[in-house]
């Protein structure tokens, strides 16, 4: 399950789409047993002059593109021949993605909204959601780079740690810190038993890439969606939006599954900075993209091979 709204993210929906289809339990060990389903809910146009103009407005709006008067109701837009190319392959990557994915039409909202009610979105789909055995949510803004087995599936939860707190050395997670809200964690970790002792562990987790069961995550998504809605009646957002709130349920109900940075991998400052942090490397399999927010032929491209597959 992906949420694309807005211009600026659809480019990354074809690439994600492409990344889904050839990684996400597709290797030839297992590829027989499982049948997997791309879910999208987007603001995407069905039709390709209504893609063309918000993508054209989306240019004029960086100032990209020009436009002209025509009348007093009509404005004419001028694309330079430089970015037409990459406009084109825009627009063919959508219509294509639209044929090969599930599509909830979604009306767009401004940040934080779309990540803060992604759980309202999904549960407007629960009987949809209900005729699958795993559901599992991913940021569409990120790039699966290598295989994604059975690891990930458990019998409960899974979730991702955060790529800045799956440390070497101990950092205070930043859960919630206002008692007023619903997402506010009391303590930095929780005591784990393990080989019959008990050790304090403090774990932070990843929205990036979630999920589990679906009777297991329907039922989170329940509760988070309850939470936030109630801190919103109280005029406040938690410090990191939903992720703040799936902390506190994780926290309150342990994932059965932990995955570790692999799956939320940074595209930046490994080498410089995080391997430090870790005290080791990890293999890349989902990383996340640094936004440029600029139309691009990639995701127009990654359709394209994904049809020739």
């Amino acid at each position: 399950m992906c949420i694309c709204l807005n211009t600026p993210y659809w480019n990354f929906s074809s690439e994600m789409l492409w990344g889904l289809k050839t990684f996400f339990l597709k290797h030839k060990d297992i590829k027989d047993k499982y049948e997997t389903e791309f879910m999208l809910w987007s603001d995407m146009p069905e039709k390709p002059e209504e893609i063309q103009q918000k993508v054209a407005e989306y240019l004029v709006s960086r100032g990209e593109a020009k436009t002209s008067v025509v009348s007093s109701e009509a404005m004419e837009i001028f694309i330079d021949d430089n970015k037409k190319k990459e406009v084109n392959d825009l627009i063919n990557g959508v219509l294509e993605l639209r044929k090969s994915v599930k599509v909830f039409p979604t009306e767009p909202v401004e940040w934080p909204l779309p990540t803060l009610l992604r759980y309202n979105l999904f549960l407007q789909q629960e009987e949809e959601l209900q005729k699958y055995d795993y559901l599992f949510y991913i940021d569409v803004d990120m790039r699966i780079t290598d295989w994604i087995g059975e690891e990930i599936l458990g019998e409960g939860l899974t979730a991702a740690q955060h790529p800045m707190y799956a440390l070497k050395r101990n950092l205070y997670p930043p859960y919630e810190p206002n008692p007023e809200s619903t997402a506010h964690i009391p303590l930095p970790g929780r005591f784990v038993e393990e080989n019959g002792k008990k050790r304090f562990e403090s774990l932070y987790y990843a929205g990036g890439f979630q999920g589990g069961k679906t009777e297991d995550f329907i039922k989170a998504m329940k509760v988070m969606k309850g939470k936030i809605e109630k801190d919103f009646n109280k005029n406040y957002i938690a410090i990191w939006n939903d992720e703040s709130h799936w902390n506190r349920y994780l926290y309150e109900n342990p994932p059965v599954v932990v995955l570790n940075p692999s799956y939320i991998y940074p595209d930046s400052l490994v080498d410089s900075y995080y391997i430090k942090l870790w005290g080791r490397n990890y293999s890349p399999k989902i990383m996340t993209l640094t936004k440029s927010f600029t139309t691009s032929s990639e995701g127009g491209a990654a359709v394209q091979k994904l049809i020739s597959m």
